[in-house]
């Protein structure tokens, strides 16, 4: 008898523990899926707003930037962007954004994310600069390499070295160690030396806030310093594997009033 009600008892405390423990797990999908709605929303919108700002300030048409913005929107139909502008103002391309995005329990009152982002519109350079110009491609500067293979894209990604999801700010173009760098327009050198993360990179201030970054570089394998004056296609350096970095090639980087572009706009 005794070991009977033992089993008996089991059981009960089992059952509790299964009623207690199943709304404790809904529970905790229905917030978790929350999480996620919430955060791609806001990536979204992010996307959208940064492509919008690049190809208004690339092209200088505001109706095809907000095109492109919708684009890489997408439509993953948990959430909506309600407003979505894209104007050219005083030389500057300027994004804005309103995506509501649905709160469990509270369909009547969703959450709306506001952001906006902005860039400068980018004149055209039309200057050939001598005889080791690499490849043109259709942007608006020339490429940093003669035979561009890109080997890691800008956007999100887990980062190699340290971990983490996170931003790659630029394009990473694959090579033998001394493959010759080249400088993708005219303009001044800000930075020749090492840089933390980055390892032993140049800077190049082309004018209108934009300026490009070569890096990883060996010391020994630039070939400009802070203050010189470039021209376009002229080589500045070579392919390294300095910094954080797992094998030889160029991180290559736009930056507009110092915030990291995606770079393909720029040289493809």
């Amino acid at each position: 008898m005794i070991p009977r009600l033992f089993r008996l008892g089991k059981k009960g405390a089992s059952t509790v523990e299964f009623v207690i423990i199943l709304p404790l797990f809904i529970l905790m999908t229905m917030v978790l899926w929350q999480a996620v709605v919430l955060g791609k929303g806001i990536m979204d919108t992010q996307a959208a707003l940064r492509d919008a700002v690049r190809v208004a300030a690339t092209t200088g048409d505001a109706e095809k930037g907000k095109e492109q913005g919708e684009e890489s929107f997408g439509d993953w139909g948990n959430y909506q962007m309600k407003n979505f502008t894209v104007e050219i103002d005083n030389n500057e391309a300027v994004a804005k954004a309103e995506t509501e995005i649905p709160i469990l329990f509270m369909k009547s009152t969703p959450y709306t994310y506001t952001s906006e982002a902005q860039a400068p519109v980018v004149k055209p350079v039309n200057v050939y600069a001598g005889l080791e110009m690499p490849p043109m491609g259709d942007g608006e500067f020339g490429m940093p390499v003669a035979n561009p293979i890109i080997t890691s894209d800008y956007g999100m990604r887990w980062h190699p070295v340290n971990g983490g999801y996170k931003l790659h700010s630029g394009l990473d173009f694959g090579g033998p160690y001394d493959t010759p760098i080249y400088a993708i327009g005219d303009g001044v050198v800000t930075y020749a030396g090492w840089m933390n993360g980055y390892g032993y990179t140049v800077d190049i201030n082309h004018g209108g806030g934009i300026v490009s970054r070569y890096a990883h570089q060996e010391s020994q394998y630039i070939r400009v310093t802070q203050g010189e004056q470039v021209t376009r296609g002229q080589r500045i350096g070579g392919i390294g594997n300095t910094g954080w970095s797992t094998g030889p090639h160029l991180h290559f980087e736009i930056r507009v009033n110092n915030v990291p572009q995606d770079p393909k706009p720029y040289i493809f």
